[in-house]
């Protein structure tokens, strides 16, 4: 009762579950070994429902949480939000508001039409990762080098799984 958006009710009422409902949703877990991001738009959206800790952003379109959440698979973001993650055992890390708040978002990125279409077709299980961390390196900016520099940094992350 002492949250500042409890308005009434038994103690149990839920909070803050609008975004949860919706149309347009990407969510991520919070702890995970690497980001990870799904866009849940149409049908995935009514009917998906969080079965652990997760995060969630609500865009105002469709072609958004695509652009979004392929945005957010990118290896190059993942390792921005990894390196300000909080550590979690096992080589977990854990994604909250924070870290994946503060990796770069260019304005065009949520009207991207490549990245709208590699969302798109990863939503749909199509293998998309090298094309997309080709596309996000460029938005970036991202140098062969530096490219090179960020991918053993991930490849070292996951390597410290225990």
């Amino acid at each position: 009762r002492a949250r500042s958006d409890y308005g009434s009710g038994p103690p149990w009422t839920l909070f803050r579950t609008l975004p949860s409902v919706s149309p347009h949703r990407v969510v991520w877990a919070d702890l995970a070994p690497r980001l990870g991001a799904a866009a849940l738009t149409g049908e995935s959206a009514r009917d998906a429902v969080a079965l652990n800790s997760c995060y969630l952003i609500t865009p105002a379109q469709a072609s958004e949480a695509h652009a979004l959440a392929a945005w957010l698979n990118s290896t190059w973001i993942g390792a921005a939000a990894r390196s300000v993650a909080d550590p979690a055992r096992g080589g977990f890390a854990r994604f909250n508001a924070r870290a994946v708040g503060g990796v770069p978002l260019p304005d065009a990125v949520l009207e991207d039409a490549e990245l709208i279409r590699l969302g798109r077709a990863g939503a749909q299980g199509e293998s998309v990762q090298a094309e997309l961390d080709a596309h996000c390196a460029r938005l970036l900016g991202l140098s062969a080098a530096a490219c090179s520099t960020l991918a053993s940094l991930v490849r070292g992350a996951s390597s410290d799984r225990r």
